[in-house]
């Protein structure tokens, strides 16, 4: 992430201004397309030479880094960390686009989840 730091008045202001990379933690291939989560983006690769990759795309940043990803026609599901489901329209790979979204209360994910904690945990998480 960049920052743009300023101090107006004497008064410090810090904004988002962009995000670079970032760690691939999900890819999968659906025919000669490749999608990877790259940080806080989708990114979609022609990958019709294996040897050579090319860019076609990357999403605007979402809320939370890519974990998890499953394409299925036209969209591109992806889980986003604490945020939920991200649902990215890839049917333009030179602009894939969020169409969509899913977010369970309070942000949980599996680990967290209560029903998913061994049972000595559970009894510890639900005091």
């Amino acid at each position: 992430m960049l920052v743009l730091l300023a101090a107006p008045a004497g008064a410090l202001e810090v904004d988002e201004v962009g995000q670079l990379g970032g760690a691939c933690r999900a890819a999968v291939v659906s025919g000669n397309r490749a999608y990877m989560g790259a940080g806080y983006h989708l990114v979609v690769l022609d990958v019709t030479t294996p040897s050579n990759p090319v860019v076609l795309g990357k999403s605007a940043a979402l809320p939370g880094s890519v974990s998890g990803l499953a394409v299925s026609g036209n969209y591109a599901y992806v889980a986003d960390s604490n945020f939920g489901l991200q649902i990215i329209d890839v049917s333009s790979a030179s602009n894939p686009h969020k169409v969509g979204s899913y977010r369970r209360a309070h942000g949980l994910t599996a680990w967290r989840c209560p029903a998913a904690m061994p049972t000595s945990r559970k009894t510890a998480a639900s005091r």
